[in-house]
């Protein structure tokens, strides 16, 4: 889309961490922004005060990209977009299904309200906004609810997301799947993505299912911007697929959900270690044995 404008939003800390390798970034933005913030706000936060503030800060109707995204097809289609504001599904399903719903739930009961089963939780990764009225109000209220949740403890952006649009009485709407589809969630739709969000905080290990979400990878872009292999890059924007990890695997339903329990989180902590992992596995198996042996013994 070599016709579109495109806006690079910034705090002054991260303007002034762009040497000369990281500024030519700038070459590719139509627009630069910089937003001044105090100088004690720490990095997360100043993520956040860009991000829900940044509506009162572009001039326009725009659609706010994540930085951790390939665009993967023209986003022309966004302008037939009738909404004040619109996005995705938070893991492109609904909410009574979504794998990370008690942890959504309890930071929206931390922030005072409830997320019905039925509503829809939506992903701030991608967001349409026009430069009316209502996504002007939308964005300022957003911002002081986010605001407002760190006094509880909540830095998260989404669940003072969903606390507003419950508020303006859900003008925030639900856009296709395929504008910001979730590496971790949204493999039905990656064929025909639009955006595809290679978002895998949570994938373990030191193995990341995406390779840009690689250290090596991100640290080459930081470092070496100039010789960094353009094919590689321009075929992972044809073809997002091209990035996936060759040690990668599909899982669902049930798994999903046994990868948010507690009990996995301890087993795989164990298997980080591997020595630890294997005397705690050789043990298990051991009891195993010694329990087949004494029912046999009884029998």
């Amino acid at each position: 889309m070599p016709d579109c404008h495109v806006v690079l939003l910034v705090d002054d800390k991260t303007d002034k961490s762009l040497d000369a390798n990281r500024r030519k970034i700038l070459q590719n933005v139509d627009e630069y922004i910089v937003v001044p913030i105090d100088e004690e706000v720490n990095a997360q936060q100043r993520s956040r005060l860009v991000k829900c503030g940044a509506r009162k800060f572009v001039r326009g109707n725009f659609l706010y990209i994540d930085t951790d995204t390939i665009i993967a097809q023209p986003l022309y289609e966004i302008d037939e977009v009738k909404a004040s504001v619109a996005a995705t599904r938070d893991s492109h399903c609904a909410f009574i299904d979504n794998p990370y719903r008690e942890m959504d739930t309890g930071w929206c009961n931390a922030i005072g309200f409830s997320m019905e089963e039925d509503s829809v939780f939506f992903n701030g990764g991608v967001i349409y906004a026009k430069d009316d009225d209502i996504a002007h109000q939308f964005y300022n209220m957003w911002l002081e609810e986010w605001k407002a949740g760190r006094k509880f403890g909540v830095t998260k952006d989404q669940p003072a997301l969903q606390k507003t649009n419950l508020q303006m009485g859900y003008v925030l709407k639900q856009i296709d799947d395929v504008w910001n589809v979730e590496f971790l969630h949204g493999m039905r739709y990656m064929k025909d993505a639009k955006i595809v969000h290679y978002l895998t905080t949570n994938a373990r290990g030191s193995v990341q299912p995406y390779i840009l979400k690689d250290a090596s990878a991100y640290d080459l872009l930081k470092t070496d911007l100039d010789n960094i292999n353009n094919e590689f890059y321009m075929r992972l924007i044809h073809d997002p697929f091209t990035g996936i990890n060759e040690l990668t695997t599909i899982i669902a339903g049930d798994e999903i959900y046994l990868r948010r329990t507690w009990l996995y989180s301890l087993i795989f902590g164990w298997y980080e270690n591997r020595k630890k992992f294997e005397r705690i596995q050789s043990f298990l198996q051991a009891v195993l044995r010694l329990k087949t042996r004494l029912f046999f013994w009884r029998k």
